[in-house]
């Protein structure tokens, strides 16, 4: 799970994670770098934390800033279970599963999402965020 999802700030699963941007690179950026370089993986997935405020799922700054440019993974990244609909009803910072689509497409470099809410109402955002 990328990243921080083992520093959650209540100790239960499923939780935000806060971690300042110095102990994010001193302390978990330093595996993933560690992983990426030498174990080469064909994929991850990213988690369900919020790094820095901002869920993982729509923070271009984790997934593609870091995880694809920094850290140089080329891979398939794959969403947490039905990470993209938690947008709406768990983070909430989209309105319907239409703008969670969008905001995940937009935002991020993620390539499968793992149990999306439903094909029709999937597909329909993909539609509408290339429009």
């Amino acid at each position: 799970h990328f990243v921080g999802y083992s520093a959650p700030r209540t100790g239960h699963d499923r939780s935000p994670s806060w971690i300042p941007v110095r102990h994010l690179y001193q302390y978990f950026v330093r595996p993933w770098r560690e992983v990426i370089n030498n174990g080469k993986p064909m994929t991850i997935m990213e988690s369900y934390t919020e790094y820095d405020g901002v869920p993982n799922i729509a923070n271009r700054n984790s997934l593609e800033t870091l995880l694809r440019q920094d850290l140089g993974f080329n891979g398939v990244l794959v969403t947490d279970y039905q990470e993209i609909e938690n947008l709406v009803g768990f983070h909430k910072v989209a309105t319907d599963n239409k703008e969670a689509v969008k905001l995940t497409l937009t935002e991020t470099s993620v390539d499968m999402s793992m149990i999306p809410f439903d094909q029709e109402g999937w597909m329909n955002g993909v539609v509408a965020s290339l429009n």
